[in-house]
């Protein structure tokens, strides 16, 4: 039988690095079949709880198409192993549909879900003409993180951890939802200024950044960035001039590192509360990047924003 991949994504179509090869993100084995579930496309290398996705159904060969062929039936949640019909199940239905992607290739695609956060979110998957024909359920249980939030003050190379200097003050932020921040700047004059997060194209995230460059003498207080009641964070006049320490908030957000060596990279994963993993390498067509971090991952999948804790591993450009 050929192998099945069951793709779940985020609502729209995210595009690798223009100079990285394609990875793929997370597959995990459905039993009782040979088919993967696929965690990709999603604003981290797991599907987060209350973010639009769809799941996806692709299959190779000439069986894997006649399977494409069959009618679909899913359902999500639930307790217990999958019922021996569709009919029967609990959780929330799965409505699948038969489509082609730009190369012409048969795929299955489900509406629009949003899943709750579970450490072991049941996936049931029947094909079958009939609701209630009896067949073996392809069943899978996923970890579906709540919503996340991180937030960063970091210069460029330069975390008050390791030696060197960045003139840039980056003040970024990234969530699983909407949420807007609120920025009072440290000079004479700075009204506060509120902003909504935008969506990135890349992650999916709802993502916010700031430069800020030439803190002069004059500036005297303190920057500060609330993005919800008890969520800010403040850099003061004397930090500024003095250690210039890495300040994080919440969720581990990677997005601030690219750009960074690996050991630069491993130091600001344990100021934002990751631990750092494997080095790896990837051939790079830009040769200015060529031993620079361009991508963070969880077991394979590309990891943008992740749970405290969480072990990283670190790509660079060779």
């Amino acid at each position: 039988m050929a192998a099945l991949l069951v793709a779940v994504l985020a609502s729209a179509i995210l595009a690798p690095p223009a100079d990285a090869a394609p990875r793929g993100a997370s597959e995990l084995r459905l039993a009782p079949t040979p088919a993967t579930l696929r965690l990709g496309a999603t604003p981290s290398y797991l599907p987060a709880a209350g973010v639009p996705l769809r799941i996806e159904i692709r299959a190779a060969g000439l069986q894997g198409q006649r399977l494409l062929g069959r009618t679909l039936r899913g359902r999500v949640g639930g307790l217990g192993r999958c019922a021996r019909s569709f009919a029967h199940g609990g959780g929330q239905t799965l409505a699948f549909r038969l489509g082609r992607d730009f190369r012409g290739a048969r795929f299955q695609s489900s509406r629009t879900v949003r899943l709750r956060a579970s450490p072991n979110l049941r996936f049931c998957l029947w094909f079958a003409s009939s609701p209630r024909a009896r067949v073996q359920a392809v069943q899978r249980t996923v970890n579906v993180a709540p919503q996340m939030f991180g937030a960063t003050m970091s210069y460029i190379g330069r975390f008050g951890l390791l030696p060197g200097g960045g003139p840039n003050l980056v003040v970024s932020a990234a969530a699983t939802a909407p949420f807007s921040e609120t920025r009072t700047g440290p000079c004479p004059g700075d009204d506060p200024r509120t902003d909504a997060a935008g969506r990135a194209t890349l992650t999916g995230l709802h993502q916010s950044s700031t430069l800020f460059q030439s803190w002069s003498d004059r500036c005297t207080g303190s920057l500060t960035a609330v993005y919800a009641p008890g969520l800010s964070l403040t850099y003061s006049h004397a930090e500024y001039f003095g250690p210039k320490p890495l300040k994080a908030l919440g969720d581990c957000f990677t997005g601030s590192a690219i750009g960074l060596d690996a050991d630069q990279a491993k130091a600001y994963l344990s100021a934002v509360g990751c631990r750092p993993g494997r080095v790896l390498s990837q051939r790079s067509l830009n040769r200015r990047q060529r031993g620079e971090v361009f991508e963070f991952r969880v077991a394979g999948a590309r990891a943008t924003l992740v749970p405290r804790g969480t072990t990283v591993d670190i790509v660079t450009a060779r």
